[in-house]
């Protein structure tokens, strides 16, 4: 240990433009309230995700806190995960407007992350391209079996 003559190896410690840049983003949350933004449009989002279950029979589950939310996305009736219909469900999204994600084990449920900053209108307009593309991938869907 008699080789390092220096106090500290850190190439990156004390950067001061990386410390510049995040003091500037800690003071613009804090000074455009965006924890508190976050609280409220997430529980607009997951209020309106909910209702969207409970209208559209893909959907599984809704699940998460704050800005991160789920859908799990499960063929009508069953436990069975609606793998092709959610990848339908993002580009129809896209195509809409709406960039949304998809995660989960078998890449089955829609992931709802919207920035800090959105606001109550945009996530209101994001729930209803998201109903209006559940309601035309349900449409288009095959009939399922009576077991």
């Amino acid at each position: 240990m008699n080789c390092l003559t220096a106090n500290s190896i850190s190439t990156a410690g004390g950067n001061t433009i990386a410390m510049a840049a995040g003091n500037s983003v800690l003071d613009f949350i804090e000074s455009h309230d965006l924890q508190a933004n976050a609280a409220d449009v997430g529980r607009l989002q997951s209020t309106g995700l909910q209702e969207l279950a409970t209208r559209h029979p893909l959907t599984g589950d809704v699940r998460g806190a704050g800005l991160m939310l789920g859908v799990e996305l499960v063929e009508n009736g069953t436990e069975k995960p609606a793998v092709a219909a959610t990848n339908t469900i993002l580009t129809q999204c896209r195509k809409r407007g709406l960039l949304i994600g998809k995660r989960g084990l078998s890449g089955n449920v829609l992931r709802v992350t919207p920035p800090m900053t959105v606001t109550i209108e945009e996530a209101k307009q994001a729930l209803g391209i998201l109903d209006d593309v559940l309601t035309y991938v349900a449409s288009r869907a095959e009939p399922q079996p009576i077991h």
